[in-house]
């Protein structure tokens, strides 16, 4: 599968970044979170969140939209499953001792390793 072209990251850097901030307000993430989901720095979170919010333009590189993208997943499998904002937190962040968890909490592996460049 090629990368996706310029023109294509720049229709859903904007809406891709808005939809995970809304996520992460529903899920009620400190900063910590948005950060190492995203894997960025905090000055490079701020501009994004800043551009994105007043939707400007905003080109993401396909790593970060491969991480947006995973997060939506979850968002929508969630949105299936759970019936509110507080469930959806509580699955995210308790500890789950099932594959692939193995005693960790969902959130600890979208922040981890499996999303890393």
């Amino acid at each position: 599968m090629s990368d996706p072209s310029f023109d294509e990251r720049a229709r859903v850097s904007g809406p891709g970044l808005r939809t995970f901030l809304n996520i992460a307000d529903r899920w009620k993430l400190p900063e910590s979170d948005r950060l190492a989901l995203l894997q960025c720095d905090p000055s490079q979170f701020a501009d994004w969140s800043s551009i994105a919010q007043s939707n400007g333009p905003i080109v993401l590189e396909t790593a970060e939209l491969m991480r947006l993208s995973a997060i939506l997943g979850v968002f929508a499998e969630l949105q299936q499953l759970l019936a509110s904002p507080d469930q959806e937190r509580d699955w995210l962040t308790r500890v789950h001792k099932s594959q692939p968890f193995n005693g960790q909490a969902p959130l600890e592996l979208l922040r981890g390793t499996a999303l890393r460049r």
